[in-house]
């Protein structure tokens, strides 16, 4: 059996054993894997780089190429050009890097799912390490600082953070592949292995409607908070087979909106709401990309309008689907009365904070105690984990 069939067993028996961050024994067990995986000579070793043109790891990139032997970066979108004064080439030039430097370890640095499995598969069933950049920064100097997202990222895995979000999920979360979810993703942040996510990743088709706590029917008022481009508004309408009363989506990107209206041209008793959504009447500071890669800025000088749900007088909501880039709290807190008063079914992002998880389910619980709650993970990286209410 390979080492990481071997790794994907263990963290398998971990889980099902149930891991705990608080136990000392657990935690040895993890970091014996994570070291099984990452311990390798990076200063001595030729390093290949592939996907490197992600904004996020672009400080990753940066401090190898300044502190180890690059000898590769790989990005097809930035081919014949620089990265960190290094050129760049395409996937085709794999083979003759690899024929040159025979002991490459490969590192990925995707900022999402679709780059990372193509230089997977790309990359092969060599005997050469692939890892994905967070695992080599684990071994990083502490002060290496990957620039605000990184960082924020990184410390997911702080100790207090680890247990604050086990010990409330283990109180709501009374389902066993809930509780397998919760702590497979403390192991993840712990590792940064996607091997740990695999006995509880499910297919990212399903993502916000396969859950039968949350299952839509027939009479929903579908509120979609961060629709990018109609997405999963076409995937509600397939879910209800097209039964619906009113969906609602809302999109702060003025480039998505446009792709947004003509994707959903066709779409019966939509109302699309170029606004975000927040506690209040306000605007914010906004990175427009004109892709899933949006996000709140507060230090942008492009601000765009937000705006609390219950300031606009929507009615009877039945089902909310929050993924809107780390604005989920805010969001909810704009629509205390419509949650009180209707008790819609929620499918809420819980990854963009490290707290999310206890911080989003205790707003709901203020409001409502009788929401229930089950959680599902949808990626092999720390994007698309669901927290479902009803």
């Amino acid at each position: 059996m390979s080492l990481n069939a071997l790794k994907s067993a263990s963290y398998r028996d971990l889980i099902h054993d149930g891991f705990d961050v608080t136990n000392a024994r657990d935690l040895k067990a993890v970091d014996d894997l994570r070291r099984s995986r990452v311990d390798l000579d990076y200063a001595r070793r030729p390093l290949i780089l592939l996907g490197a043109g992600s904004m996020m790891a672009r400080a990753f990139v940066q401090y190898c190429v300044d502190q180890f032997k690059v000898v590769a970066i790989i990005d097809n979108g930035l081919s014949g050009g620089e990265l960190c004064g290094q050129p760049v080439i395409g996937d085709a030039g794999l083979a003759d890097i690899l024929a040159r430097s025979p002991d490459a370890i490969g590192i990925l640095c995707c900022g999402s799912e679709a780059p990372m499995r193509h230089f997977q598969k790309v990359w092969g069933a060599r005997d050469n390490p692939l890892l994905f950049y967070f695992e080599v920064m684990t071994t990083f100097p502490k002060n290496f600082d990957g620039g605000a997202r990184v960082n924020d990222l990184r410390a997911f895995g702080a100790p207090e953070m680890l247990a604050q979000v086990q010990a409330f999920g283990r109180k709501i979360l009374t389902d066993p592949e809930s509780r397998k979810v919760l702590d497979a993703l403390m192991i993840y942040r712990l590792t940064w292995d996607e091997a740990a996510l695999e006995p509880v990743r499910r297919p990212i088709e399903g993502v916000y409607f396969d859950n039968t706590l949350c299952a839509p029917n027939n009479r929903e008022i579908f509120v979609d908070g961060g629709a990018f481009d109609g997405d999963t508004v076409r995937q509600f309408i397939a879910c209800t087979k097209a039964q619906y009363r009113h969906i609602h989506a809302f999109e702060l990107d003025p480039i998505n909106v446009d792709t947004l209206r003509t994707k959903t041209a066709d779409v019966r008793d939509l109302s699309i709401h170029a606004a975000g959504l927040w506690s209040h009447a306000d605007s914010i500071g906004f990175e427009t990309t004109g892709a899933m890669g949006s996000a709140i800025n507060q230090a942008s000088e492009v601000r765009l309008p937000v705006d609390a749900l219950d300031n606009m007088n929507l009615g009877e909501i039945t089902f909310v689907k929050f993924d809107i880039e780390g604005a989920e709290g805010p969001a909810l807190d704009g629509m205390t009365r419509t949650i009180a008063a209707y008790k819609p079914k929620m499918a809420l992002s819980a990854y963009h904070k490290a707290d999310d998880i206890p911080v989003l389910a205790q707003k709901l619980l203020d409001l409502r105690f009788d929401y229930k709650f089950e959680l599902r993970h949808y990626s092999s990286m720390i994007w698309e984990t669901v927290l479902y209410a009803g």
